[in-house]
This record gives structure tokens, sequence and C-alpha cells, in this order.
């Protein structure tokens, strides 16, 4: 095969529940594939509601080797250092729309937000510390 036949080409996905089973574990046969995409010039990366060194967890099976895209979307870093490239926070949310987030959701267990102060993961318990 060419040794660049995916070059200029972008795969994403997600992680949990996308790219690993549902034990979290990322099956080999998706590490061979991810891996020899990138040997054949593939750009691939992750695209997560995670922090960025979320995907470190990993390194030992996958390392994407293109901008990790996290916290939904709010921070593009450096795959490996974690080093934030580009970063767009949301804006402060109120405790009513903090509070209405866990009513709407009762599956959801904590917040991820990167606001302009920091980034804060709050759970279900501490919602009304907003």
């Amino acid at each position: 095969m060419e040794k660049d036949i995916f070059k200029g080409v972008l795969l994403c996905s997600d992680i949990d529940g996308t790219l690993t089973d549902p034990t979290g574990k990322i099956s080999e046969r998706n590490e061979r594939s991810i891996n020899r995409f990138m040997e054949l010039g593939g750009l691939f990366t992750v695209a997560t509601g995670r922090y960025p060194d979320y995907i470190n967890s990993y390194s030992g099976q996958i390392k994407p080797n293109t901008l990790v895209i996290a916290l939904n979307g709010c921070l593009l870093a450096h795959p490996g250092s974690g080093q934030v490239i580009e970063a767009n926070p949301m804006p402060m949310l109120s405790s009513e729309q903090i509070k209405e987030a866990f009513d709407v959701c009762p599956e959801l267990t904590a917040l991820y937000l990167n606001l302009a102060s920091g980034y804060y993961e709050i759970t279900r318990k501490e919602a009304g510390r907003f």
C-alpha cells in the first residue's frame, strides 16, 4: 500500500461507547485499524465531552496525531501534553439553568463547564452551590 494513501483525511471519534465497548475498552481491531490509518498518513483524533488529558488513559493503545477536541468543543488541545491551543469558554450558567439541566435529564451525573473563570465539574449533589 502507498504510505500516504490517507494523507489529508481526518478521522474523528467520540470515546465513551463509540470508540470503546460498554466496559470502556478499545477493541484490538479498532486499535489496529486506527494505528494503521495513521501509519498510512491519516489524521486521527477524538472529540469528547471530557477533559483533554482523558485520552492519555488510552495511550498504550492509541495516540491521536492531531489536536484533541475536548469539553464538547470548548477546547482544542495538543495530544499527549494536553496543552490548550484554543479555548472558547461558555458564558456562566445561572444556578437555575444548572438545576434545570439536572431536572430535565435525570440520568445526568455531572456537568463539565469550561468558563472564562476556569474549568468546573458540577455533580448533581453540588448543583446548588452555583
